[in-house]
């Protein structure tokens, strides 16, 4: 059946590779990039099916025209007719895509990569499926699409079973209706059939090996330290970096009027408890204020998640957000956020700590969070952290006064253990400090001077603000060797309705976290229960506005004001076409090894598996097919069913009645093992590889020397199925 009508099996193969293309689900949503990969797979294989099928063109004229034609399905998948603007969205497309975030739906350009990848694959597996007996061979190339549209999303992706399965089930009912790879072009209808009760038997087999890989692989020993791999885990991200007021400077203005006004309203849905939303971690101290080390890069829906806990159970916090006045870029949300509903292309994550920032350098009116949230606290060890994390979190300023570290060892004697300490020391300061009441004046600021008048100098009265109690802590904690860090936030006292909280100037606060080995980051409240009262701040010294981070290569703004910012982008520019340079030094002589290779390779496997086949019938049958794909290599074409004298014909037009002596005896050996009722013996066989090797000898010397060479890069069977 399959041989009267090839367009069945060119319709597997489309499908094949469009359920393959799929797979860039992981970095788009799926009603944008399947009609991408169903177009661009039918495109491919109906050119294939034109050029090869039709018109019998070679090779390289199919590979010319695949190239044209992959310029014009991509411009039509990102929307453009312009050549510049294709050119661009395939140079930079894999780098964007791999560096930006997911779904990557707001910018059409980036799915130059899935078009252009799944139209390729799918000349590659139309081209297999027509020109090579075995059309199971075709199945390599939409199996490697598979993986890389997988390899293109981040880790913290779903699995895609949907994709996987059917992409399995197309696999399968491909292999099983292939009865050329079951046997050769003569005779073998009955091990067709063999072969064919073989595969659907296996069926079952492979589906219970699929199931219990699925559910015995995440519980196998280390599962869990392995993480996916994906291609940006080896792709530097584009970091962008923006010059923002470090989110401590709103306690100050917020706190400081005694009537409080509405900031925003969050409405909390799987989570009972008042929500803590943070704005942002601190973790660099200088010795002036505290800053934020996060390296922001662009946030999609779906945003990098972080391992659970031990001994933790987290749940789906859904938020939905109104802002009324906020004047932050940071989105106050639980943590960690995983997924973010707001305006397309507005926001930046930090992957470390999950942070979201807007790049319009306020927020939007409205957005929605889902985070993932501990419902109960972490099994906290006697071990505090010394990953990286941990380490930069210990990080002290230059010229600490010892009046701070005596003060860290009366609070914290040697000896005392670190899960033991962090809670004493929220214990004493909790205790012993007051936050400055509503009407007395209060010099705020987070400098050494600042932390020592608050601790220590009697003249303060042990009185603070809320950032004061907070730094406090975090430098404290620090001199004992406990990792920490200062986080800014929000804590809501007032319910509008159920579920539905009001978050007023008021509801901003500090706290502290320290990490623990095996536990993560633990919070610890040091300010007092009773802080609801609003200081009145007399004046800030030693303050100035600081970036939550420096401009690093892909910020600024290129306004002028910061000559790093601009130095940086240059520098960032520099480094990326120097690396497209390199990976095209690489790639373009590895292409060009392949291409001188692949022939003498692709003949050399199809060869040694016609040769070494079990059975001496479909041995002499490969002998009788490798002389064919010779008269095929010098332009001769016939279909599967031709009569052996017409390939004799044939054969003595292109190379003399002398030369083709050998083949007439390899055509009578084939007739007879093709229809003799048993095998003929192993002798037949070998004389019929002997006779092959003399008709090839002949051959090559009736081609001349330019003949040869082009003869070499046609690997293709001279066989077509009518």
């Amino acid at each position: 059946m399959m041989r009267r009508h090839p367009f069945v099996r060119l319709a597997l193969a489309a499908a094949l590779v469009a359920v393959a293309g799929a797979a860039f689900t992981s970095c788009f949503s799926g009603g944008l990039v399947v009609p991408v990969a169903v177009f661009a797979a039918v495109v491919a294989t109906v050119l294939s099916a034109f050029m090869t099928g039709v018109r019998r063109l070679s090779v390289w004229a199919v590979l010319v025209a695949s190239i044209v034609v992959s310029l014009v399905v991509v411009a039509v998948a990102i929307r453009s007719p312009w050549p510049a603007e294709v050119g661009r969205a395939l140079v930079h497309g894999p780098r964007r895509l791999l560096t930006s975030g997911v779904p990557a739906d707001t910018d059409r350009s980036l799915l130059a990569v899935p078009a252009l990848l799944t139209f390729l694959v799918g000349v590659f597996t139309a081209e297999c499926t027509q020109r090579l007996r075995n059309g199971v061979a075709g199945l390599c190339g939409p199996l490697v699409l598979l993986l890389v549209g997988f390899a293109f999303g981040t880790a913290e992706d779903p699995d895609h079973v949907a994709v996987a399965v059917a992409f399995a089930a197309l696999a399968l009912l491909a292999t099983v209706a292939d009865p050329v790879a079951a046997t050769s072009a003569v005779g073998g209808g009955a091990a067709t059939r063999a072969r064919r009760r073989n595969v659907v038997s296996a069926v079952p087999l492979v589906l219970v090996l699929t199931l219990a890989a699925t559910a015995v692989a995440p519980n196998l020993p280390g599962a869990d330290a392995r993480e996916r791999f994906t291609l940006r885990r080896i792709i530097e991200p584009e970091v962008r970096a923006q010059a923002l007021d470090n989110p401590l400077d709103l306690l100050a203005p917020y706190l400081s009027n005694p009537k409080a006004s509405e900031v925003l309203t969050v409405r909390v849905a799987g989570w009972a408890a008042p929500p803590e939303l943070r704005l942002a971690t601190l973790e660099d101290y200088d010795g002036e204020t505290f800053s934020s080390s996060a390296t922001f890069v662009p946030a999609g829906r779906r945003l990098p998640r972080v391992k659970a806990t031990p001994g933790t159970e987290a749940v789906m916090v859904t938020q939905d957000v109104t802002v009324e006045s906020l004047e932050s870029a940071f989105l106050p949300a639980l943590d960690r956020p995983v997924e973010v509903e707001a305006p397309s292309g507005s926001l930046l994550v930090d992957r470390a700590t999950g942070a979201l920032l807007s790049t319009a350098g306020r927020l939007p009116t409205h957005y929605t969070v889902r985070s993932s949230v501990a419902e109960r606290s972490p099994l906290i060890t006697d071990e505090a952290g010394r990953d990286a994390a941990a380490r930069a979190a210990l990080q002290l300023p230059d010229e600490l006064a010892e009046e701070f570290e005596d003060l860290a060892k009366r609070i914290l004697p040697d000896g005392t253990a670190p899960s033991v300490a962090a809670n004493d020391l929220a214990t004493v300061l909790r205790d012993k400090y007051k936050v400055t009441a509503a009407g007395q004046p209060v010099t705020t600021g987070l400098t050494l001077q600042h932390l020592r008048c608050f601790l220590i100098d009697p003249k303060c009265r042990m009185q603070g603000t809320r950032e004061q109690f907070a730094a406090a802590y975090v430098l404290l904690a620090r001199l004992r060797d406990l990792p920490a860090r200062l986080v800014v936030g929000f804590r809501p006292r007032r319910v509008a309705a159920a579920n539905t909280w009001v978050v007023d100037t008021h509801d901003i606060t500090a706290w502290a976290e320290v990490r623990f080995a095996g536990a993560g980051w633990v919070s610890y409240d040091p300010v007092p229960a009773d802080a609801s009262a609003a200081p009145v701040p007399e004046v800030t010294e030693g303050k100035e506005k600081k970036p939550v981070q420096p401009p690093p290569p892909g910020g600024g703004d290129g306004d002028g004001k910061d000559p790093d910012s601009r130095r940086s982008v240059s520098e960032t520019g520099s480094d990326t076409g120097a690396s497209a340079r390199l990976v095209g030094w690489l790639v373009l002589p590895l292409v060009a090894v392949l291409a001188l290779v692949a022939p003498a390779g692709l003949r050399a496997l199809r060869r040694r598996r016609r040769r070494e086949s079990p059975s001496p019938r479909r041995r002499v049958a490969g002998a009788w097919a490798e002389a064919v794909d010779r008269l095929g290599e010098v332009g001769y074409r016939s279909y599967r069913a031709a009569a052996l004298s017409d390939v004799l014909s044939a054969a003595r037009a292109t190379a003399g009645g002398e030369r083709v002596a050998p083949l007439a005896s390899l055509a009578d050996r084939a007739g007879r093992a093709g229809f003799a009722r048993r095998d003929p013996p192993e002798s037949e066989a070998e004389e019929a590889w002997r006779e092959l090797g003399a008709f090839e000898k002949g051959l090559r010397t009736s081609l001349s020397r330019r003949d040869r060479l082009r003869r070499y890069f046609v690997v293709r069977s001279a066989a077509v199925a009518r």
